[in-house]
Protein backbone atom coordinates (compact mmCIF):
# COMPACT_ATOMS: atom_id res chain seq x y z
CA UNK A 1 0.00 0.00 0.00
CA UNK A 2 1.23 3.46 -1.05
CA UNK A 3 1.94 5.94 1.83
CA UNK A 4 -0.91 8.19 3.07
CA UNK A 5 1.03 10.85 1.51
CA UNK A 6 0.89 10.16 -1.98
CA UNK A 7 -1.75 7.50 -1.74
CA UNK A 8 -4.48 9.59 -3.64
CA UNK A 9 -2.11 11.31 -6.11
CA UNK A 10 -0.94 7.32 -7.55
CA UNK A 11 -4.20 6.07 -7.35
CA UNK A 12 -4.83 9.33 -10.08
CA UNK A 13 -2.20 8.00 -11.74
CA UNK A 14 -3.50 4.65 -11.88
CA UNK A 15 -6.78 5.52 -12.63
CA UNK A 16 -5.44 7.22 -15.32
CA UNK A 17 -3.80 4.36 -16.71
CA UNK A 18 -6.86 2.04 -16.20
CA UNK A 19 -9.36 4.25 -17.86
CA UNK A 20 -7.79 6.26 -20.27
CA UNK A 21 -4.44 5.03 -21.49
CA UNK A 22 -5.41 1.50 -21.54
CA UNK A 23 -8.67 2.06 -23.71
CA UNK A 24 -6.52 4.53 -26.24
CA UNK A 25 -3.69 1.72 -26.42
CA UNK A 26 -5.81 -1.15 -27.48
CA UNK A 27 -8.28 1.01 -29.50
CA UNK A 28 -4.71 1.57 -31.57
CA UNK A 29 -3.72 -1.89 -31.38
CA UNK A 30 -1.12 -1.31 -28.61
CA UNK A 31 1.05 0.76 -31.02
CA UNK A 32 2.26 4.21 -29.34
CA UNK A 33 3.24 5.66 -32.51
CA UNK A 34 -0.38 5.33 -33.62
CA UNK A 35 -2.08 6.96 -30.06
CA UNK A 36 0.45 9.34 -29.84
CA UNK A 37 -1.77 12.29 -30.07
CA UNK A 38 -4.07 10.59 -27.32
CA UNK A 39 -1.66 9.76 -25.14
CA UNK A 40 -0.29 13.05 -25.45
CA UNK A 41 -3.50 14.84 -24.25
CA UNK A 42 -4.29 12.62 -21.47
CA UNK A 43 -0.49 13.12 -20.32
CA UNK A 44 -1.15 17.10 -20.25
CA UNK A 45 -4.49 17.00 -18.45
CA UNK A 46 -3.36 19.42 -15.36
CA UNK A 47 -4.51 16.71 -12.69
CA UNK A 48 -2.71 14.27 -14.24
CA UNK A 49 0.31 16.26 -14.38
CA UNK A 50 0.33 17.52 -11.20
CA UNK A 51 -0.23 13.97 -9.32
CA UNK A 52 3.34 12.96 -11.30
CA UNK A 53 4.97 16.21 -10.08
CA UNK A 54 3.97 15.87 -6.53
CA UNK A 55 5.06 11.60 -7.40
CA UNK A 56 8.31 13.06 -8.40
CA UNK A 57 8.99 15.49 -5.56
CA UNK A 58 8.70 12.15 -3.33
CA UNK A 59 10.40 10.44 -5.00
CA UNK A 60 13.30 12.89 -4.88
CA UNK A 61 12.90 13.99 -1.49
CA UNK A 62 12.11 10.68 0.27
CA UNK A 63 13.08 8.33 -1.88
CA UNK A 64 16.32 9.51 -2.79
CA UNK A 65 15.34 9.07 -6.66
CA UNK A 66 16.84 12.44 -8.66
CA UNK A 67 14.79 12.13 -11.96
CA UNK A 68 11.82 10.06 -13.74
CA UNK A 69 14.33 7.50 -14.69
CA UNK A 70 15.01 6.67 -10.99
CA UNK A 71 18.42 7.36 -10.99
CA UNK A 72 19.71 7.66 -6.97
CA UNK A 73 20.65 10.94 -6.01
CA UNK A 74 23.21 9.47 -3.71
CA UNK A 75 25.58 8.43 -6.41
CA UNK A 76 25.51 4.88 -5.60
CA UNK A 77 24.03 3.69 -8.98
CA UNK A 78 20.99 4.07 -11.56
CA UNK A 79 18.30 2.86 -9.11
CA UNK A 80 17.39 0.09 -11.66
CA UNK A 81 18.27 -2.16 -8.24
CA UNK A 82 15.92 -0.70 -5.88
CA UNK A 83 13.20 -0.84 -8.54
CA UNK A 84 13.55 -4.27 -9.50
CA UNK A 85 13.09 -5.08 -6.21
CA UNK A 86 10.08 -3.42 -5.25
CA UNK A 87 8.50 -4.91 -8.07
CA UNK A 88 9.37 -8.13 -7.34
CA UNK A 89 8.48 -7.66 -3.95
CA UNK A 90 5.23 -8.71 -2.40
CA UNK A 91 3.98 -5.10 -1.81
CA UNK A 92 5.08 -4.29 -5.23
CA UNK A 93 3.39 -7.01 -6.76
CA UNK A 94 0.25 -6.35 -4.98
CA UNK A 95 0.58 -2.49 -6.01
CA UNK A 96 0.80 -3.94 -9.50
CA UNK A 97 -2.00 -6.03 -9.61
CA UNK A 98 -4.42 -3.38 -7.81
CA UNK A 99 -4.74 -1.78 -11.14
CA UNK A 100 -5.94 -3.24 -14.98
CA UNK A 101 -2.49 -1.44 -16.22
CA UNK A 102 -0.29 -3.10 -13.56
CA UNK A 103 -2.09 -6.86 -14.20
CA UNK A 104 -1.69 -6.39 -18.04
CA UNK A 105 2.10 -5.13 -17.71
CA UNK A 106 2.89 -8.38 -15.64
CA UNK A 107 0.99 -10.48 -17.93
CA UNK A 108 2.94 -8.76 -20.85
CA UNK A 109 5.98 -9.20 -18.71
CA UNK A 110 5.14 -13.24 -18.64
CA UNK A 111 4.39 -13.66 -22.57
CA UNK A 112 6.84 -11.46 -24.03
CA UNK A 113 9.68 -14.11 -24.44
CA UNK A 114 7.00 -16.34 -26.38
CA UNK A 115 7.33 -18.55 -23.72
CA UNK A 116 4.24 -17.99 -21.55
CA UNK A 117 0.97 -18.20 -23.60
CA UNK A 118 -1.57 -15.12 -22.23
CA UNK A 119 -3.88 -17.47 -21.13
CA UNK A 120 -1.18 -19.10 -19.13
CA UNK A 121 -0.16 -15.81 -17.53
CA UNK A 122 -3.86 -14.55 -16.66
CA UNK A 123 -3.56 -18.41 -15.33
CA UNK A 124 -1.08 -17.91 -13.13
CA UNK A 125 -2.32 -14.09 -11.93
CA UNK A 126 -5.25 -15.89 -10.63
CA UNK A 127 -3.99 -18.81 -8.91
CA UNK A 128 -1.04 -18.00 -7.55
CA UNK A 129 -0.16 -16.76 -4.45
CA UNK A 130 1.61 -13.03 -4.36
CA UNK A 131 4.61 -14.32 -2.91
CA UNK A 132 5.23 -16.81 -4.94
CA UNK A 133 4.56 -14.70 -7.59
CA UNK A 134 7.42 -12.44 -5.98
CA UNK A 135 9.43 -15.24 -6.02
CA UNK A 136 9.37 -15.99 -9.67
CA UNK A 137 11.08 -12.46 -10.71
CA UNK A 138 13.48 -12.79 -7.94
CA UNK A 139 15.86 -15.93 -6.72
CA UNK A 140 13.02 -18.31 -7.08
CA UNK A 141 11.41 -20.56 -4.70
CA UNK A 142 14.44 -22.25 -2.59
CA UNK A 143 14.62 -25.80 -3.01
CA UNK A 144 14.39 -26.39 0.89
CA UNK A 145 10.89 -24.73 0.93
CA UNK A 146 9.54 -27.69 -0.29
CA UNK A 147 5.34 -26.56 0.25
CA UNK A 148 5.74 -23.59 -1.88
CA UNK A 149 7.15 -25.16 -4.36
CA UNK A 150 4.85 -28.25 -4.42
CA UNK A 151 2.49 -24.88 -4.44
CA UNK A 152 3.68 -23.51 -7.71
CA UNK A 153 3.80 -26.72 -9.33
CA UNK A 154 0.60 -27.27 -8.94
CA UNK A 155 -0.48 -23.84 -10.51
CA UNK A 156 2.18 -24.38 -13.38
CA UNK A 157 0.51 -27.91 -13.46
CA UNK A 158 -2.97 -26.09 -13.43
CA UNK A 159 -2.28 -23.70 -16.04
CA UNK A 160 -0.03 -25.89 -18.19
CA UNK A 161 2.97 -24.81 -17.68
CA UNK A 162 6.44 -26.34 -17.83
CA UNK A 163 8.68 -25.15 -14.92
CA UNK A 164 11.00 -24.55 -17.31
CA UNK A 165 9.41 -22.07 -19.43
CA UNK A 166 10.58 -19.67 -16.85
CA UNK A 167 14.20 -20.42 -16.96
Amino acid sequence: MAPPEIRADLQTILTAFDEEFLPVLAAANWNFLDAGEELDAISDNPAFEAAQERLETYDTDVCGLDDEFGDLGDGSGDGTEALEEFFTSTEGLEALLGSDFGRQAIIEGFTEGGEVTTAQAECLLDNLDVSLLASLGSAGVSGTDSEALAGMLGVFDTCGISPDQFG
